[in-house]
């Protein structure tokens, strides 16, 4: 259900911000810790960043946002 909510939340942000990407996740389960699970959410999909080192989860939504978002501008 808190996922469920996560997703709703961050498609509300994609509309009222104008953006191509909102990152989610859930504060209680990241803060003060070296791993984040998250989701990455577009207009049409939403797919889970599973529990990782946050520098990994930067990465792939790095490599994300090039390779997907920079295809949409190019």
């Amino acid at each position: 259900e808190a996922e469920n909510q996560a997703i709703q939340n961050a498609r509300r942000k994609l509309a009222d911000k104008r953006v191509d990407l909102v990152v989610a996740n859930q504060a209680s389960e990241s803060l003060e810790r070296d791993d984040i699970r998250a989701l990455m959410v577009d207009a049409r999909d939403c797919r889970v960043i599973e529990r990782m080192s946050k520098d990994e989860a930067a990465g792939r939504i790095l490599e994300y946002v090039v390779h997907t978002l920079g295809e949409k501008k190019a």
